[in-house]
């Protein structure tokens, strides 16, 4: 196995964490997690609905890449920021969690999110890997602007790899090119249904 293909491996089994762990954040705070995952009531309706193995056997079954960077909001992307602002003398950690919670009403003694914190340390991690080892497959696979890649490869290898270990406020969210209706209300034709919007993303 290639360098890349493990890379890519390692973020498929967390992208199955993250959203394991989104469907028990939906469960146990669904306020929250409307305004943390750009969720409209009847998307999180049929999320937390939805048996917890049968959400587990569906991510699972997922064969691509799904999540995306959220936006703040001033339209920005929070991955893109995170990125700018590795080799910041101030807290990263602190820097991105204030900007993602700007507008949003979280509970301050909400403790569920260290799972998708520590989830998507591993993304935050292997996307870069990634994109430094394999830019032309990044940028296809994982749907990302040569302007992402081009400021992954400008900052990754000086950057302190601590910070990818710091728990920052979770803002992976699923690509809103993916029809939510059809990705939270799982049936038979789910799978195929996510590979042909993903195909139309690429094309």
């Amino acid at each position: 196995m290639s360098n890349v293909e493990s890379y890519y491996k390692a973020l498929m089994k967390a992208q199955v964490g993250y959203l394991l762990a989104l469907h028990d954040y939906a469960s146990q705070y669904p306020a929250d997690c409307c305004g943390v995952f750009n969720l409209k009531p009847s998307h999180l309706s049929k999320l937390v609905t939805t048996d917890k193995k049968d959400w587990s056997d569906f991510v699972n079954g997922l064969k691509n890449w799904v999540l995306t960077s959220k936006m703040d909001i001033s339209q920005y992307s929070l991955f893109e920021y995170f990125l700018s602002n590795l080799l910041s003398f101030e807290s990263i950690s602190g820097q991105v969690t204030t900007r993602a919670k700007i507008g949003l009403m979280v509970n301050p003694e909400n403790d569920s999110l260290d799972l998708l914190s520590k989830y998507q340390s591993v993304i935050f991690q292997n996307i870069c890997l990634c994109a430094h080892t394999a830019p032309l497959f990044t940028k296809g696979l994982l749907f990302m602007k040569q302007s992402t890649i081009d400021l992954i490869n400008d900052v990754y290898l000086e950057s302190n790899k601590m910070h990818f270990i710091e728990p920052v406020f979770p803002f992976f969210i699923v690509n809103e090119q993916i029809d939510y209706n059809k990705f939270f209300y799982i049936n038979k034709k789910s799978g195929s249904y996510i590979e042909q919007a993903l195909f139309s993303i690429a094309s």
